[in-house]
């Protein structure tokens, strides 16, 4: 896929103007309004908050695109496309969708108070942003009309669509965000070492995708996971610190049954004193005490306890103890406990976030205590004390028995927690009259002291676990809590669904927004030392835009394409060329691509505008009209040509330029036809060609559109009818022509200042005829079977005007002028020939009665004689007079 357009090296990313070289975009006969025509306070509200994302298309498009995976305001314009892509109409439509190039931006830094921090991390940790797995994200714009404009960023796909599977999942995948190396930037790097050593936030699966569609927009982001990771030393030391108060109750128990200890002394004089029961003298010893099962349930708690993860009940922190990391799920932290569907411009690390991260890192710690102080608890009351001692029985007159005494149990057993006695079990031979006494002499004088002595011992040391775990572990939170919440809002600000423009708040279902429209969003905002504002970074940003309004384009209304403006022989003639436009806006005027002719008109508030080029050679021309406000342009056609010859121009004028017709043929052997043509606005040419030896016809046509042709053609073997059936004559392919209006026609506009238009023309029957309006407006009409067709156009202003028809099945087209006067006005050549056309008139219309001439004498030859010279005279009258009008005629159509 082609890269986006690049732009300008003049242009600067941002507060100052974009541009791009670009043509303007038309649509149909209308255009948008460009940033340039927009209010500058809608501008400023267009600006991102923080300024990243703004787009950068050509300042004449009329709707642009931008999605951006990483957007900041220390990226140069040659590093955008590394993280972009746009779309902007004109400039650069369509739909464009681009890989995030990763090791374009590795040269990056970002500049703050006194430190260059690389914006992408190379993997010695000293960079802003590790992407890990989502290295692989895209963005993608479309702008293929003036009014829609979609931008995505992200894990998207080549449509554009959020696809937060395209990442994988899992946090070995996520992206963190580095911000270690900014505790130094506040200046409390010498403090938090202690406290915290270590910061970043990760980020899972990321993406935003906007879109504005013709007054309508909407939005939608996600954010995968999203946590603050801190690597805290004092959480670190507490398992330690913990396991020494684990590793204590071993000591404590341990030496208890030792060489001096406390149950061993409780037992001392029992064991070392001969006990004479009567029936028997009673010696014990050898003695041992010893304690089982307890090193290794402690171990047990170090190695397991004490090297867990240990979370609050919501999950929002976690503490792992065995390297110090506190997890904060920023996802719990939030309202609702979600990072998706968030309002816009949610703040993550608030106050009241704050607030629960040091409610749970509390809580966390909290059970921690508990837990241990559970564990160990079991662990001792589990514990086995076990008493093993020689047992010599001497009754009288007898040898003394020898054999084995031992008092084993759980140290529940003896604390009467477990609900279980201690078992004795005496190995000697001896009669029962003998045993019996022997083991009551046990269970009171050792039984019943051990018991007492290992209660003196571990009572105290249980009722103690509480004190001595949170004694250890409260310093901790207490020194801990305020750092963490009091550094962390000061080194990152995070926002999600982070919204700006003119169509701010927007969501997933569509709704209205105001024109012109401009939107940006962020699935996640980090502001870096917000305090300071050093810097700011956008992730997964999207930003669009479309125009206000459209404004009518230039258009060039005369000279008609292909028109011809008459020069005097030898001479040159002033070519005026009007238009129409924006009113207000400035219109520059080129003949022939010369700068040097160029003329500037300012748009009339109706909404036309006028100039003229001066003494203009004979020849082919062209001009150029340009609408300062869009870069709209209009062009069209003419030739200036030579009048050397009136009697020619008279024969040969059958193009539009001409509104009277007249020719004369003769022929020494036809008969002689005259025709007088005579219309409502007594405009009038005509032709008489006569024979001393033909008959004199007569034909009268009346024509509504103030102009008339009359035309005798005569021949010997032919009539007038000849003519006129040639003429109508149908053809299979017959090129579309206009009959109605005629060139240069003025009509009449009604009291409201405007006119209904009718054109009619003639094509091939069947096919379809468009005919197009100077604004733009077309109707398509179907010629009927007998080769005609019409349509009206309605309300048309006041003004010069042309009308276009073309027949697609031949190719042919072909164009009129005529003009719409305002009610009252007269055509001011009609006023001129008035006087003429009524004298030419009088002497069409006098008929046989004044010249003499036997109009239809029932088919007999005509008169001759004393009436042949008053009809010769009223021939010549009547050329005089068709010269004079044709005259007058044909330089109104030029004027």
């Amino acid at each position: 896929m082609a890269a986006p357009t690049t732009s300008s090296l003049d242009r600067k990313y941002l507060g100052g103007p974009l541009s791009l070289a670009t043509k303007p975009l038309e649509v149909g006969k209308r255009r948008f309004l460009t940033p340039k025509r927009i209010l500058a306070g809608t501008m400023v509200s267009s600006l991102l908050m923080f300024q990243t994302g703004i787009a950068s298309a050509a300042d004449t498009d009329v709707s642009e695109a931008r999605g951006q995976v990483i957007s900041s305001d220390v990226l140069s314009l040659d590093l955008l496309e590394a993280a972009t892509s746009e779309a902007g109409v004109p400039s650069n439509p369509g739909e464009h969708y681009e890989p995030l190039n990763v090791g374009a931006l590795g040269a990056v830094n970002l500049t703050l108070p006194s430190l260059q921090l690389p914006l992408i991390d190379d993997g010695s940790g000293n960079g802003l942003l590790d992407l890990g797995a989502l290295g692989a994200l895209h963005s993608y714009a479309e702008a293929t009309e003036p009014t829609k404009a979609t931008a995505s960023a992200g894990l998207v796909g080549a449509d554009g669509a959020i696809d937060a599977n395209a990442g994988g999942g899992g946090s070995s995948e996520n992206a963190t965000v580095e911000l270690t190396r900014l505790l130094g930037q506040l200046g409390v790097d010498g403090l938090t070492d202690e406290v915290i050593d270590q910061l970043n936030l990760e980020v899972g699966a990321i993406a935003s995708t906007a879109t504005l569609d013709a007054g309508t927009g909407k939005s939608d982001y996600t954010v995968a996971d999203l946590k603050a990771n801190v690597n805290s030393p004092l959480v670190g030391s507490l398992s330690g610190d913990l396991g020494d108060v684990v590793n204590g109750v071993g000591t404590t128990l341990n030496g208890a049954v030792g060489e001096n200890g406390a149950i061993t002394g409780a037992l001392e004089d029992v064991l070392s004193t001969e006990v004479n029961l009567g029936v028997a003298k009673v010696n014990l010893g050898p003695t041992e005490i010893s304690i089982g099962n307890l090193d290794s349930a402690l171990e047990s708690i170090n190695d397991g306890l004490l090297q867990s993860t240990i979370t609050d009940t919501d999950g929002l922190v976690a503490l792992n103890l065995a390297d110090g990391t506190i997890t904060i799920d920023l996802e719990k932290a939030v309202a609702g406990g979600t990072l998706n569907g968030l309002p816009a411009n949610t703040e993550v690390i608030s106050s009241a976030t704050l607030q629960k991260v040091t409610d749970g890192l509390a809580e966390a710690v909290g059970s921690l205590t508990d837990q241990l102080n559970t564990e160990l608890t079991k662990a001792i009351n589990e514990a086995t004390l076990t008493l093993e001692t020689g047992l010599s029985v001497k009754p009288p007159f007898v040898s003394a028995t020898t054999g084995n005494l031992t008092i084993d149990g759980a140290l529940g057993d003896f604390l009467g927690t477990s609900g279980a006695d201690p078992n004795v079990d005496a190995e000697i031979s001896l009669l029962p009259t003998l045993l019996n006494p022997v083991l009551d002499f046990v269970a009171d004088s050792l039984v019943v002291p051990l018991t007492q002595s290992v209660g003196a011992v571990v009572n105290p040391l249980l009722s103690g676990l509480t004190d001595s775990l949170t004694g250890v572990a409260t310093p901790v939170l207490n020194t801990l809590s305020p750092v963490l919440s009091g550094v962390l809002d000061e080194v990152v600000s995070v926002t999600i669904n982070k919204q700006s423009g003119s169509a701010a708040n927007l969501g997933t279902e569509s709704q209205d927004v105001t024109l012109p429209a401009d939107f940006h969003v962020s699935a996640l905002a980090l502001s870096l030392l917000p305090r300071a504002d050093a810097a700011n970074v956008g992730l997964a940003t999207s930003y669009v835009r479309i125009a206000e309004e459209e404004i009518e384009t230039v258009a060039i209304t005369n000279p008609a394409p292909g028109s011809e403006v008459t020069a005097p022989a030898g001479g040159t003639s002033d070519v005026p060329v009007e238009g129409t436009g924006e009113p207000g806006e400035e219109v520059v005027v080129v003949l022939d691509g010369d700068d040097g002719t160029s003329q500037t008109a300012t748009v009339d508030e109706d909404g036309t505008w006028s100039v003229t080029f001066p003494e203009v050679e004979p020849g082919d021309h062209t001009v150029v009209a340009t609408q300062s406000g869009d870069d709209s342009t209009a062009e069209t056609d003419f030739a200036v040509v030579e009048d050397t010859d009136a009697d020619a121009a008279t024969a040969a004028d059958a193009d539009t330029d001409a509104d009277v017709n007249a020719t004369a043929d003769t022929d020494a052997d036809t008969d002689a036809a005259t025709a007088a043509d005579a219309d409502t606005d007594a405009d009038a040419n005509a032709t008489a060609d006569t024979d001393a030896d033909t008959d004199a016809a007569t034909a009268a046509d009346a024509d509504t559109d103030a102009d008339a042709n009359a035309t005798a053609d005569t021949d010997a073997a032919t009539n007038a009818d000849s003519d006129t059936s040639s003429n109508g004559e149908d053809d299979a392919s017959a090129d579309v022509v206009i009959t109605s209006p005629t060139e240069g026609q003025d009509i009449d506009s009604s009291d409201d200042g405007s006119a209904d238009v009718p054109v009619t023309g003639t094509g091939t029957p069947g096919e379809e005829v468009v005919v197009t309006l100077d604004d733009g407006e077309s109707q398509t009409v179907t010629v009927d079977e007998d080769g005609d067709w019409s349509v009206t156009f309605k309300d048309v202003d006041p003004g010069k005007h042309s009308v276009t028809a073309s027949q697609e099945s031949n190719g042919s087209e072909t164009t009129v002028g005529f003009m719409v006067t305002a009610a009252g006005d007269s055509s001011a050549s009609a006023d001129a020939d008035s006087s003429a056309d009524a004298s030419a008139g009088t002497g069409a219309d006098s008929d046989s009665a004044s010249s003499g001439v036997n109009v239809n004498n029932g088919g007999g030859l005509a008169s001759t004689g004393a009436t042949s010279l008053p009809l010769g005279l009223a021939a010549l009258a009547l050329l005089l007079a068709g010269g004079t009008a044709l005259l007058i005629a044909r330089r109104r159509s030029v004027s």
